[in-house]
């Protein structure tokens, strides 16, 4: 229950740091989400974060884009 709860806080964490350095998405030349989200995944497992963790913060991540106005392919 402990990993669960850490893990969900570290995925929240993570989450809102990339919401804080997230570029502005143009129309003209809109973001794949796909890449965020590849990139994302990448990410946590250099810095250590398990695959699960890991997965849970590229689908935030890709969830975002979207929302944002980011391509979702």
């Amino acid at each position: 229950m402990k990993n669960k709860i850490f893990s969900l806080l570290a995925v929240v964490l993570f989450t809102t740091i990339l919401m804080s350095v997230a570029p502005e998405i143009s129309d003209e030349n809109p973001v794949s989400c796909t890449d965020v989200a590849i990139d994302t995944h990448n990410k946590m497992r250099k810095k250590g974060y398990n695959h699960l963790t890991s997965n849970d913060a590229a689908d935030a991540a890709y969830d975002s884009c979207v929302d944002n106005g980011g391509s979702p392919n």
